[in-house]
């Protein structure tokens, strides 16, 4: 289990805009099982308000941690974490609380339906369970990098992508799910999402020395970057 990310945090961040905003707030994390829990108090910068209560599920990568982020005043946004495969194919592993029980976490298969460059391209989707039961119908999912976006994310030597998951009917593709999501390395993709009206973002968080987290979250929008610097909370020696 890993613990470094438990506790109680400062964050000290600043937009990638062109008015490098600084931001200020705090973030509670906890882990249950494999799933990590965050409730965020986010200052200016952040998700466009002055003053914002957000909430997220987050999933382990390596020695750093993947977690969504989403206005607490709503359904809790959901984690995935694509792989990109050396047949251009995408393994995935996910979890979202607001789902019913037996789909709130598993794994997925993602075909590519086009030649893809990089991440990027059309895919078809098919999920299983945490039991490894098939879920649902196969879905379609999309992955569009923001390169002609105003957007600072567009701007950035560490691109921003669009996800969009949609469910094939006979009149088209019926939209479910928007998330957005940067590359963690060459070969994985961390993205946050959930319904088209949330408002969900994607962070990630790596260990720096003792008691110290940096990390780097984006959203879809034209500040769509930013950058923060986390420290551990101590508890007052008795």
């Amino acid at each position: 289990m890993q613990t470094h990310f438990a506790g109680r945090w400062t964050i000290e961040g600043q937009t990638a805009d062109a008015h490098d905003t600084a931001c200020r707030g705090s973030l509670a994390m906890h882990q249950e099982e494999e799933i990590w829990w965050g409730t965020w108090h986010l200052g200016s910068g952040h998700l466009g308000s002055e003053s914002e209560l957000e909430s997220g599920v987050g999933l382990v990568h390596g020695s750093s941690l993947l977690s969504s982020r989403s206005p607490a005043d709503g359904k809790t946004a959901g984690v995935v974490i694509y792989q990109r495969l050396d047949d251009g194919s995408l393994a995935a592993t996910w979890y979202r609380d607001s789902l019913p029980e037996r789909n709130r976490a598993g794994t997925g298969g993602a075909c590519a339906l086009e030649k893809t460059r990089g991440f990027s391209g059309r895919y078809e989707i098919r999920y299983k369970d945490s039991c490894g039961k098939p879920v649902g119908d196969p879905l379609s999912l999309s992955i569009e990098r923001l390169e002609d976006s105003a957007s600072s994310a567009a701007k950035s030597d560490q691109p921003v992508y669009q996800i969009k998951w949609s469910e094939l009917t006979e009149g088209g593709h019926l939209p479910l799910f928007t998330g957005v999501g940067f590359l963690l390395d060459p070969s994985h993709m961390g993205i946050g999402w959930g319904e088209p009206h949330i408002e969900s973002s994607v962070v990630h968080y790596r260990a720096k020395g003792s008691g110290e987290l940096t990390g780097r979250w984006a959203r879809c929008s034209p500040e769509g970057l930013g950058t923060e610097s986390l420290v551990r909370v101590r508890r007052p020696s008795t």
